[in-house]
């Protein structure tokens, strides 16, 4: 595993219990596993959706016609840029990333096994693992952050700054919807074309 420095073995990270209860907390380090990295947060943005859960929408929460999709306790933010401090085995290679790059992911960790990221619609994937909500996927309102296996990741330059890299999630995220709404005969399944 190749590794900066030593890190400590805990650090400080937002932590959501509840709608309204997020609570500063000491929680252990992530640990690597193949394929995996573990970034140092230099940024995290805070998005409607992350307001939406904290004030205890029924998306993010359940209500009686829907499933809670937060799982608390559980770090939130899915806008963020890091710098690379450790990558697990394997993961250098397959993101071509270095200790020390500046990086960032993608909100949703694709399955890669549904119908849709099999057609290489990752953004519509059925379990949708967004950081910051599900025990899969903690977020990025921590000091450190582990990207797993499967995501899809992106070195960044470090001439923007770390601020400027939190505006291109929603500015992907919004020429990605636009593009869909304009060629929205991809939501079709192969039988019904």
């Amino acid at each position: 595993m190749a590794e900066s420095k030593a890190l400590p073995d805990e650090m400080k990270s937002v932590i959501c219990f509840g709608p309204g209860d997020y609570r500063l907390e000491n929680i252990p380090i992530p640990t690597l596993e193949e394929g995996e990295v573990l970034i140092k947060v230099l940024a995290a943005g805070i998005c409607a959706g992350d307001a939406k859960c904290y004030a205890g929408a029924a998306l993010f929460w359940g209500d009686a016609s829907r499933t809670a999709y937060c799982e608390p306790p559980i770090t939130p933010g899915h806008e963020f840029v890091g710098e690379v401090v450790r990558l697990g085995p394997g993961a250098g290679e397959k993101y071509g990333l270095e200790i020390g790059d500046h990086c960032i992911s993608e909100q949703i960790v694709p399955c890669w096994d549904c119908r849709y990221c099999k057609r290489g619609s990752f953004h519509m994937c059925m379990p949708h693992d967004i950081y910051g909500f599900h025990q899969k996927t903690p977020g990025a309102m921590a000091e450190f952050m582990k990207f797993p296996a499967g995501s899809i990741n992106f070195k960044v330059g470090t001439f923007l700054g770390g601020k400027c890299i939190l505006l291109l999630p929603p500015i992907l995220q919004f020429l990605s919807n636009h593009s869909l709404q304009c060629f929205s005969f991809f939501f079709y399944d192969e039988q019904s074309v």
